[in-house]
């Protein structure tokens, strides 16, 4: 294990932490915390009643954690502990085990063949979370280039390439799916499938398919409470710069981590060429998994 710069078509250069056929971000952590904790990570013990919220990284992940996390409270009421606190890949798990009780919320972008093994032998509840891979390539592009434990001023255009051909922390987004998919068509796991653009058209519908995939009784007004309070606005006014811990981001960046929650703002940054570039990946990679990808709403 190392920690590496990547650097991108135009020579600019990021941190990661390369692990040979994986690498990951350092997510502000010492290298030594995250290499240790990678190192440990296959030995990490789940529980039955444990949810598990996977998802590639800006693709609904922190959302559909604060709606876990109220659905799990009964409550509206804002009680929101840092999903990093959570993450498998960024908090060991006796650090976890201090600050979770049952059942557990736990979160990962992790591929599949990263998760601790242990998965299989618990009764877990998966929620998968998956969003369009443009909208999901810019808003990931724009965190990248905020955080300063990333250390990356480059382009756009000339990151693009190492969100679709590899190179970045985790696997590419089309590898990610489509190894998911395999896993959801097998049925190994009580799994079910979230996607950031019903979320974003309809926030109570999400709502009501956690509660049930969940066995939750909430009544009706909660349940309405709960998706008015994580519409997009609302969440943009919590997730301050000085919760999320300023020191995290570069000096002077306007970067807010609940950016724009847009469904089509990568019609602002992708070129023609890039878009059918990235249409035709996604013909070749996903060609045949379940997943439904939306670029626009109505």
């Amino acid at each position: 294990m190392t920690e590496i710069q990547v650097a991108d078509a135009g020579g600019d250069e990021m941190t990661m932490v390369d692990f040979g056929e994986f690498r990951s971000s350092l997510f502000g952590r010492d290298v030594n915390y995250i290499r240790d904790l990678n190192y440990h990570l296959k030995d990490f013990k789940f529980m039955d009643g444990d949810i598990l919220l996977c998802s590639y990284p800006k693709s609904g992940t922190t959302w559909t954690f604060e709606i876990l996390t109220m659905l799990l409270n009964g409550s509206a009421n804002v009680s929101v502990p840092s999903k990093i606190n959570t993450m498998l890949e960024a908090t060991c798990s006796e650090e976890i085990d201090q600050l979770c009780s049952a059942p557990r919320l736990l979160n990962t972008h992790l591929p599949y063949r990263r998760i601790p093994s242990d998965l299989c032998n618990k009764k877990v509840k998966i929620v998968f979370v998956v969003r369009n891979p443009k909208d999901t390539a810019v808003s990931f592009y724009n965190m990248i280039s905020a955080f300063k434990h990333y250390n990356y001023s480059g382009k756009f255009e000339n990151w693009l390439p190492l969100f679709c051909n590899g190179g970045l922390a985790y696997d590419t987004y089309m590898k990610y799916l489509k190894d998911w998919d395999t896993i959801w068509s097998s049925k190994k796991h009580d799994m079910t499938v979230l996607y950031f653009e019903d979320l974003k058209q309809d926030t109570l519908s999400g709502v009501q398919q956690l509660i049930k995939f969940l066995n939750i009784q909430l009544d009706e007004e909660i349940q309405q409470q709960i998706a008015d309070k994580c519409q997009f606005k609302e969440m943009k006014s919590r997730y301050t710069p000085q919760m999320l811990g300023s020191s995290s981001y570069k000096e002077g960046t306007p970067y807010s981590f609940m950016r724009k929650g847009e469904v089509g703002n990568w019609k602002e940054w992708f070129t023609v060429a890039q878009s059918e570039s990235m249409d035709r990946l996604v013909d070749e990679q996903l060609k045949n998994t379940k997943f439904k990808l939306v670029y626009e709403l109505p």
